[in-house]
């Protein structure tokens, strides 16, 4: 590498890092990189493309057998044969499942379901759901999963935006869907069980929960109506059915809808990600070609809610492994450690909120002197979320103390890119690909590169002379992905606009996906993550990052849970807003005195430039399954604090005034 970039390299990284480096080992990095790939570095990752040093030639070529979700599904069930798939409350084999994947597909196609259809999935994470959603996409049909905690309103708007004429659910939503038949195009809703299913729960809840199953289903079944079936009542007639998937399949097509998931809605309103056949199982193939330290003998925690690409994207990878999972339909963080523990998986998919209080809750064991084993987890792997670099390293010592010999393996993922779009660092066979705070490395044969952004908040300079070379390594810029890849997403459903937003073409007429994530890259090809744009707040000029603040306030005692957000201001242009939920034994002198320390703690620990100008009370964070705060609902919830406190200065300053005039009268 040229010397004066690397000098310059160098100076990046003292600049943007959070991990202390020096000269040497940086040109180490370098050389390393420069032997295996056997080329010289030009210090741009557009143009070097490091990461490919850990994958073979032919890891990096895309040539993968296609075919419809629910044909690779019924395969895979058939090759791994016997073993148990599914466990939950009960165990499903994988011979089960394919069996049950042809069955329902029969059974909905003779309910009306047909290629093209859009079919909403309001729904837990079931075996029954898995079934249904490979028996629609057999069947050529669309699924659109949505958010299980989603208001009749909002199942209503998206039945009527997608002209769904049915909707999977769970029983005990029936008495408050049934509405929507008359006010919607719906014709069918099929409501599968879900008390059965359940086994982390607490005895009083589950009790609760087969109560209001139970009375959902008398009404469904007193109703006499065809409109609404039961999962038993639809899959009775094919008990003794015998079909092939070749009877069953619509032709596949390379560009043809698979499912429309939701994005989080983590930085305002959430738009529909069309999915292709293509896109889901091109990430599986390519995490399968980068080598992941996983095999059959391995069993897999997966918490996630069903409308994460995220969910679907693991099932899918642990049917090509062929690994038990354990699901979680009823998945609550409080309890999380516990059925993390109980279900003695050796890979866990969690996030930052979760390690935090896997973290905690072995800390409180410690402390009460109770045994906590750790040393069946291999992989822990997180995602959904910013993991910052404390609270990695806080994880490797608890699991390390525990008998693991796991680390925390950091994941960026994304809707758009079908789940990963990184593998998750240290997954990989080669124990070489591991690096702390990174997120790991791009899928083997897709493109990434660091571009430029202003953190003003304009346009992006996409006509400056520089803007195609990309940036230095170590130099924070938007994570950016080729449009190439073929695991990208199609579009955003009936909204033109917002794809053309973040697939955008450069001037060298090269297309790139904008993620909106912030971070670099450095010369191994390992990525890291600083933040969304959205969660960097430029206050008079200087950078403030959301989770800073964050990371300080919720370690003060009394807190519960916080958020910050960049709010519109008139002398600073923008500044913090701290949303904080406090403990339930925390009284009204206790949460005032808490606000006190907030600011000085985070003075102390930061800057002035970090200190919230506003800290706001809320019962509890709006967060969705995935843990991620709903950044649009907190904006709201400004808007109206901010509207409230103005008020409050012109009635304070008009009262003022009139007492200033009434002395005067008096004088």
């Amino acid at each position: 590498m040229n010397r004066d970039i690397l000098e310059s390299i160098v100076r990046k990284a003292a600049e943007s890092s959070g991990i202390q480096l020096d000269n040497d080992e940086i040109s180490q990095m370098v050389d390393r990189t420069e032997q295996r790939l056997n080329k010289e570095l030009t210090g741009y990752g557009k143009i070097d493309r490091p990461y490919e040093q850990f994958y073979s030639p032919d890891a990096l070529v895309d040539n993968f057998e296609y075919e419809r979700l629910g044909s690779f599904a019924i395969k895979q069930c058939l090759k791994n044969g016997d073993k148990v798939a599914y466990e939950c409350g009960k165990k499903v084999t994988f011979n089960e499942m394919a069996d049950n994947i042809m069955k329902c597909a029969s059974a909905l196609r003779d309910q009306g379901v047909n290629s093209g259809d859009i079919v909403v999935m309001d729904c837990l994470a079931t075996p029954e759901t898995i079934t249904t959603f490979f028996a629609i996409n057999l069947l050529g049909a669309v699924v659109r999963p949505i958010d299980p905690i989603s208001s009749v309103e909002t199942v209503k708007k998206i039945i009527n935006e997608s002209d769904s004429k049915m909707i999977i659910t769970i029983s005990p939503k029936y008495c408050e869907l049934k509405q929507l038949f008359g006010v919607t195009p719906l014709k069918k809703m099929v409501c599968l069980p879900v008390s059965e299913n359940v086994f982390f729960l607490k005895k009083k809840d589950k009790i609760k929960l087969k109560f209001a199953e139970t009375l959902s289903d008398s009404f469904i079944k007193l109703s006499g109506s065809d409109k609404c079936i039961l999962w038993e009542r639809l899959m009775a007639p094919y008990s003794n059915f015998e079909t092939s998937i070749n009877d069953l399949q619509v032709p596949f097509d390379s560009n043809g809808w698979a499912a429309i998931f939701s994005t989080s809605g983590s930085t305002g309103e959430p738009r529909g990600v069309v999915i292709t056949n293509e896109n889901l199982l091109s990430s599986v193939y390519k995490q399968n070609a980068a080598q992941f330290d996983i095999d059959s003998s391995d069993t897999l925690f997966n918490p996630m809610p069903t409308h994460s690409s995220y969910f679907w994207n693991d099932i899918l990878l642990a049917m090509l492994y062929g690994v038990t999972t354990t699901l979680s339909p009823v998945f609550d963080a409080e309890l999380s450690s516990e059925q993390i523990i109980k279900s003695n998986c050796s890979i866990v998919l969690s996030g930052p909120i979760l390690i935090d209080k896997l973290c905690d809750y072995v800390i409180d064991k410690n402390v009460k002197n109770l045994k906590v084993d750790l040393s069946k987890i291999r992989h822990l792997i997180s995602g959904g979320d910013l993991l910052l670099l404390d609270t990695e390293r806080k994880g490797n010592s608890i699991l390390k103390s525990k008998g693991s010999t796991a680390v925390v393996e950091n994941a960026l993922g994304t809707s758009e890119l079908s789940g990963p779009a990184m593998i998750p660092n240290g997954v990989m066979r080669d124990k070489t690909s591991y690096r702390e705070g990174s997120v790991g490395l791009v899928l083997p044969g897709n493109v990434v590169s660091i571009f430029k952004y202003d953190e003003d908040g304009a346009e992006r300079d996409i006509l400056e002379e520089k803007y195609n070379d990309g940036l230095l390594y170590y130099e924070i810029g938007e994570i950016c992905f080729s449009c190439d890849n073929p695991t990208l997403f199609s579009e955003y459903y009936n909204n033109q606009a917002a794809t053309d937003a973040v697939k955008i073409m450069h001037t060298d007429g090269t297309w790139w996906y904008h993620t909106g994530d912030l971070g670099y890259m450095e010369p191994t090809g390992h990525m890291f993550c600083t933040g969304r744009k959205s969660g960097l707040i430029v206050r008079d000029g200087h950078k403030i990052w959301a989770k800073k603040i964050e990371k300080v306030v919720k370690d003060i005692d009394g807190v519960d849970d916080c958020a910050v957000i960049g709010v519109p201001d008139d002398r600073d242009k923008e500044v913090p807003a701290c949303f904080v939920s406090f403990r339930e034994d925390c009284g009204v002198e206790q949460k005032e005195k808490v606000k006190t320390v907030i600011q000085s703690s985070v003075m102390s620990a930061l800057d002035e430039k970090h200190v919230p100008k506003y800290i706001d009370e809320l019962d509890t964070i709006p967060r969705n399954l995935m843990m991620k705060v709903k950044v649009g609902e907190l904006k709201r919830s400004e808007e109206h604090t901010s509207e409230l406190q103005s008020r409050g200065h012109l009635v304070c300053r008009l009262l003022l005034e009139k007492k200033k005039k009434k002395k005067k009268k008096t004088q």
